[in-house]
């Protein structure tokens, strides 16, 4: 009898435990997850960026900002292994001028769309890549592109205002 009563004491403290373990840890493997989504959204820019430093040097002529196309052209001649896309939500990336446009202009930066507004996974990545970027982790919403682009010189994340729905945008200057 005495060991039925131990075996269900012990169920009972198993499962508070886990349930404590899951109400307590919970926020920061969340967290964790995000951080890590996050390191590998930077580092996917970061070996885009290289690709496209790389083709600046090799073909002797800026890198023009032709947005997503920019991603083939890399590949095909050889930059790239294969096309880079968004580790967070399989994007592409691409790339822009100064304005946040892409066109003829030479490029200026590589920039991800992580998700619109709606999106809270979306947010606390972005939030995560401004910490880890160096900032506060406290997201600036921006409605001119161009101006957020002139005035920041990091990898960085924004709300970018001007389309709808909003979107949390991930960049990385060249």
């Amino acid at each position: 009898m005495s060991n039925v009563l131990i075996g269900i004491i012990g169920v009972i403290l198993f499962i508070g435990l886990a349930l404590a373990g899951a109400l307590f840890l919970g926020p920061r493997f969340q967290e964790a997850s995000n951080n890590a989504k996050a390191a590998a959204v930077v580092q996917s820019m970061d070996q885009f960026t290289k690709a496209v430093n790389m083709y600046q040097t090799m073909e002797g002529t800026p890198m023009p900002a032709v947005g997503a196309a920019s991603v083939f052209t890399l590949a095909n001649k050889g930059y790239l292994k294969s096309v880079i896309v968004s580790p967070f939500n399989g994007a592409v990336f691409s790339i822009n001028d100064a304005t946040g446009n892409g066109g003829p202009d030479p490029a200026d930066h590589v920039e991800t769309n992580l998700g619109d507004v709606d999106n809270t996974v979306a947010k606390s990545v972005c939030e995560a890549i401004e910490r880890q970027a160096g900032g506060t982790g406290t997201l600036q919403s921006v409605t001119d592109w161009g101006y957020r682009m002139k005035n920041s010189h990091r990898t960085g994340c924004f709300l970018y205002t001007l389309p709808s729905p909003a979107q949390y945008r991930a960049y990385s200057p060249i």
